[in-house]
């Protein structure tokens, strides 16, 4: 029975992500990212990023992310709380310029969310809880391209992060990002 739904789901996954592989021009890049506050650099978070890019024109595309954190921010400005970011996703409108015969400008608007989990261990101060931020982001970056479909790309984006409590001293999030991108389809 399990092995029957296994099978299942990679049929359904292969079927719905083969329009996308063979899509005129999609792309996908993982890497890493590095999340910090705008006015406090010592509420800083690292993550691993994948995203996917489809290009339903030359230059305009649709961009999805999700981050799972890797560290965060351990005994906070000295207060024995520890700061982690547990995942984060993000939808983007895209615009991208050829940049020379191998590389692309990019810059992209669109809406981030993620998740915080605050601990504490202290006696006095125990907390064992998540929060949760989301907001309009904004950034810009290059893609270089090695070969026709291996590249690497670099970004900045930040995010007006609205907070559901008050743990983040400022609230603007900031990433910078570098990843590993392959491309299916486009131009040769």
């Amino acid at each position: 029975m399990f092995k029957h739904t296994k099978l299942l789901a990679a049929a359904a996954a292969a079927l719905i992500l083969s329009p996308i592989a063979c899509a005129d021009d999609f792309q996908f890049s993982a890497g890493g990212e590095y999340l910090f506050d705008s006015n406090d650099t010592e509420f800083a978070f690292t993550g691993i990023t994948g995203r996917g890019t489809y290009y339903f024109s030359k230059n305009i595309g649709l961009e999805a992310e999700a981050t799972i954190g890797t560290s965060g921010a351990d005994n906070y400005d000295g207060s024995g709380i520890d700061f982690d970011l547990d995942r984060q996703f993000g939808g983007y409108l895209v615009g991208r310029l050829p940049a020379g015969k191998s590389g692309e400008l990019f810059g992209r608007v669109g809406f981030r969310a993620g998740t915080i989990s605050v601990t504490s261990d202290a006696f006095w101060f125990p907390i064992d809880q998540e929060v949760d931020y989301n907001g309009f982001s904004i950034g810009a970056g290059y893609s270089h391209f090695f070969s026709n479909n291996v590249g690497i790309r670099g970004e900045v984006t930040t995010s007006g992060a609205s907070l559901d409590n008050n743990f983040s001293p400022d609230g603007n999030l900031t990433s910078l990002s570098l990843s590993l991108v392959y491309k299916f389809g486009g131009k040769e």
